[in-house]
């Protein structure tokens, strides 16, 4: 399937291993250039070689999104080494799963640190490439 990415920059997080690793698969296959990231410079250097075949370049970085600095260092990685992300996927793990009665608000809290505060790095990271670049 041709998707017309070819040639597009993408940043996808989470990816040393399930959703986050086939979404990188499948945007490095249709010819995107990939930098996926993911806590473990093990486990991502591993993935970023098992992409390698791919028509898209893959370059692995290992960071935490969490730490608030880390967003804009990878966004800006991908653009030294690719050119302006105009693809962002910003998948990465979550909370430990629990019944609803047993959440308490420290686990609320961790929740936001995790799966919003990422978010919103990244976008505002890419946000500015994306609307030069017309598209993302």
């Amino acid at each position: 399937m041709n998707l017309g990415l070819e040639g597009r920059v993408a940043v996808v997080g989470g990816a040393s291993s399930g959703l986050g690793f086939a979404v990188a698969d499948h945007l490095a296959a249709e010819g995107a250039d990939v930098l996926i990231v993911s806590r473990s410079a093990e486990r991502i250097q591993a993935a970023a070689e098992r992409l390698a075949d791919r028509p898209g370049r893959v370059l692995g970085v290992a960071g935490d999104v969490v730490d608030p600095d880390v967003p804009a260092a990878v966004v800006a990685r991908a653009t030294e080494c690719f050119g302006t992300p105009t693809i962002l996927v910003p998948n990465s793990g979550g909370p430990p799963s629990m019944p609803a009665v047993d959440i308490g608000a420290e686990d609320l809290t961790r929740a936001h640190e995790l799966l919003l505060l990422p978010v919103q790095r990244l976008v505002t990271a890419c946000l500015p490439g994306m609307r030069n670049a017309g598209w993302g």
